[in-house]
């Protein structure tokens, strides 16, 4: 009897500790984005050089199971410069202090070098973060074609990072 009591009492304290580690995480939250500029196969390892990411801003409105999200972040590319940005709309839940979600959107991508200096795709999301107060890690995947029918989840996409802080 001892035992199933104490172990009731532990799970109730890690449920309620687990809960008010996810509590909040709903809000507005913005902050710098790493973004590898090279496609990734899953599992394929990634070299951590500076010069291989490209950098920018990752701003999400979270509100209960609902996330709106725009990424941006500036290629330089040699002689030709670049900035690609995906907003997207989705879902994401807590699982005690990490945030998952799933999002899709459009991807756009601005260079002076395309014909009509702007092109556009689709793009799905994927994301995983830490949420730490009123400061959220995270890394995400993001696969990115020229339309819906085109994607294929299990082949290549990019992959990022994000320190982001609640507003």
């Amino acid at each position: 009897m001892k035992n199933k009591v104490l172990l009731i009492v532990l799970a109730l304290f890690l449920a309620a500790t687990f809960s008010v580690a996810a509590s909040g995480s709903d809000g507005l939250w913005i902050g710098p984005t790493g973004l590898y500029k090279y496609f990734v196969e899953p599992g394929e390892e990634i070299d951590f050089d500076s010069e291989n990411f490209a950098f920018g801003l990752d701003a999400r409105l979270r509100l209960s199971l609902l996330e709106g999200s725009i990424l941006a972040v500036y290629v330089p590319l040699g002689d030709d410069n670049a900035v690609l940005s995906f907003a997207n709309i989705g879902v994401n839940t807590n699982l005690g202090p990490v945030n998952v979600g799933a999002s899709v959107g459009a991807a756009f991508i601005y260079s002076e070098e395309l014909d009509d200096s702007f092109d556009a795709g689709v793009n799905l999301k994927i994301t995983a973060d830490l949420i730490l107060g009123n400061v959220s890690v995270g890394a995400y995947y993001l696969f990115w074609e020229d339309d819906f029918e085109d994607i294929k989840l299990a082949e290549t996409g990019l992959v990022g990072f994000s320190v982001l802080f609640r507003l």
